[in-house]
């Protein structure tokens, strides 16, 4: 317990010390302001022709209403954004060790290889997910301060409660994503995979398969416009993919010999 107690703090170190910290805080915050700045272009639609800004595609977006509810909605639909984001996050904290040349330094450690991969996801979804619920409090700040009307705690508490399920999925799949970054040596074969499942869940649920595709299911689950009732089956293959993630990388590391 000792040594996985050690292996998340040296973990966390790397973490805060590296500017990644920073870039992905500011990408998490930027999901309630650009949504707080939908809502200020809704409430005035003319000020915001004067400042350049059109109000039109803001409109389609926020189904042409400046309110708490459309708020929220976007706010939990735009929680599939931090699929991206957990998914860098997870690319990073190993693929850092192939770029930088330190793990042949970590395989020589007298720490468990299984702890300091357990140590890794630990600290991957602890960074996700506590930086992604930055996004509705920043968001609840911000729609108090231009004063959306029609508030409630039932509407609150149901945006919330489906930002958080939305994230812990998009932290699943980044667990999918660490593997790949470990197969391929680097953050850059991961990021290129995030990018080409996001694409392809966009086909496929087209193709009407959707609820069985991993990286479908998050944007079917928050899409308040349009919701998708899903079964049991859905929420257990973004289960699998995700612990399928950490299994391959706890194996790639105890042979991981081979790796550098």
């Amino acid at each position: 317990m000792n040594n996985l107690l050690n292996a998340i703090l040296v973990e966390a170190k790397k973490a805060r010390r590296s500017k990644v910290s920073l870039v992905t805080l500011l990408a998490f915050l930027l999901i309630p302001l650009a949504m707080t700045l939908f809502m200020v272009i809704l409430k005035n639609p003319e000020k915001a022709k004067t400042l350049g800004i059109v109000s039109t595609k803001a409109q389609l977006l926020t189904a042409g209403t400046a309110s708490w509810e459309s708020f929220l909605n976007l706010l939990s639909q735009s929680a599939v954004g931090g699929m991206v984001i957990s998914s860098f996050i997870a690319a990073w904290v190993f693929g850092r060790e192939y770029i930088n040349k330190t793990l042949k330094d970590l395989l020589a450690l007298p720490t468990s290889r299984t702890t300091i991969v357990v140590a890794k996801f630990a600290i991957i979804t602890f960074w996700s997910f506590t930086f992604s619920l930055l996004a509705p409090l920043a968001g609840i700040v911000l729609g108090l301060i231009i004063k959306l009307p029609g508030f409630s705690y039932h509407l609150l508490l149901g945006s919330i409660s489906r930002f958080v399920v939305v994230t812990l999925m998009a932290i699943l799949l980044s667990w999918a994503v660490a593997l790949i970054a470990n197969i391929g040596r680097s953050y850059f074969p991961a990021l290129g995979f995030v990018v080409f499942m996001v694409f392809l869940a966009q086909i496929v649920q087209l193709l009407g398969w959707g609820e069985y595709f991993p990286w479908a299911i998050p944007a079917l689950y928050s899409n308040v416009a349009a919701p998708t009732n899903l079964g049991a089956v859905s929420y257990v293959i973004v289960v699998l993919t995700g612990l399928l993630g950490v299994w391959g990388t706890v194996l790639w590391w105890r042979y991981a010999d081979h790796a550098y």
